[in-house]
């Protein structure tokens, strides 16, 4: 662990926070066990929960487990900045959500051949919407490809999108 006690102890009740949970033991102990296997397997760093639980509430109400949450965010951040992988995550959640989702980006849905109540968070958890994702976009061109996730996610976006649907199996 890097920094001060203090920023861990914040880190950890900001998290809870964002995803509306009791500061008890067996909630804390559920952030750390999660947090500890990725540190195990990444290069993670506990005080990067503060990245992530700015972000967090989006992924609570788009019914994405923590855990998965979390994998998800640190296979971010294996390539961008903590805050860019909290923020990249955010947005892509925030494009498909049943309650954010435009006609605009359901029709750019449609074009890749995925609906939109595939890909939405209303009975799919991430995995699941990642690889629908990957395996709708799979046979596009490259250039189709990126096209087809930046007119989805916008331009900003596409490597977060891309590095997601690309990691499913660490997930």
């Amino acid at each position: 662990f890097q920094g001060a006690p203090d920023q861990l102890v914040s880190a950890f009740a900001e998290a809870l926070n964002a995803y509306g949970l009791e500061k008890t033991n067996q909630n804390l102990q559920q952030i750390a066990v999660a947090s500890q296997s990725l540190f195990k397997q990444t290069d993670f760093q506990l005080t990067e929960l503060a990245d992530f639980a700015k972000n967090a509430s989006v992924f609570e109400g788009a019914n994405i487990k923590i855990d998965e949450a979390l994998a998800a965010f640190t296979a971010l951040r294996e390539v961008l900045p903590a805050a860019e992988s909290g923020t990249g995550l955010r947005n892509f959640v925030n494009k498909l959500q049943a309650g954010d989702l435009t006609k605009e980006n359901k029709d750019n849905l449609e074009r890749i051949g995925v609906k939109a109540d595939q890909v939405d968070f209303v009975g799919e958890n991430l995995t699941q919407v990642l690889t629908t994702l990957r395996d709708a976009t799979a046979a596009l061109p490259e250039a189709q490809r990126n096209a087809a996730l930046g007119k989805m996610f916008g331009t900003e976006n596409v490597a977060s999108a891309r590095l997601l649907m690309g990691s499913v199996g660490r997930i």
